[in-house]
């Protein structure tokens, strides 16, 4: 029962809850996955801080992380298109319809569910109903990436 009441309240609700006023919010106003506390709903939120606190020891792919999409590929075979660019996703609750364009052709394809697994900075080009947010569209505009290199030690000595 205390889950689905968590469920339907945001993180920003629980927080004026407890009296945050409303420049605690605008400093906590994006979480670390880029949604808006304002949208993420408390359950959600104990559910992934539960994932990040158990994540200490990170775990890394045999091989290299590219084993991932490969075992996909691997998987879905003929299903896969190569070649092809989403240039626009709208979506409802049946269903999500993308526009691709392949080899200079437009085609529609729609699926009950997808995978969407690129960087906001693709995703950027790609045209975007109404079902994402405000919110959610100016963290994919506004997202900055940064190269990250982890230090191995064990190559300094």
């Amino acid at each position: 029962m205390a889950a689905r009441s968590l469920d339907q309240v945001t993180v920003n609700q629980l927080l004026r809850k407890q009296g945050a006023s409303q420049a605690v919010l605008s400093l906590l106003r994006m979480s670390f996955l880029g949604e808006d506390f304002e949208y993420v709903s408390g359950l959600q939120d104990i559910i992934w801080n539960q994932f990040i606190e158990k994540g200490t020891n990170w775990r890394k792919l045999r091989g290299g992380n590219d084993q991932l999409p490969k075992a996909f590929a691997a998987r879905l075979g003929k299903r896969i298109h190569y070649g092809a660019a989403v240039t626009k996703l709208t979506q409802n609750k049946e269903n999500v319809r993308l526009a691709v364009s392949r080899a200079g052709t437009l085609e529609q394809v729609e699926a009950d569910r997808v995978v969407l697994a690129i960087p906001f900075s693709v995703l950027r080009d790609i045209e975007l109903d109404e079902s994402f947010s405000p919110q959610k569209r100016q963290v994919i505009s506004n997202l900055r990436y940064a190269p990250i290199r982890k230090h191995d030690q064990r190559r300094d000595t």
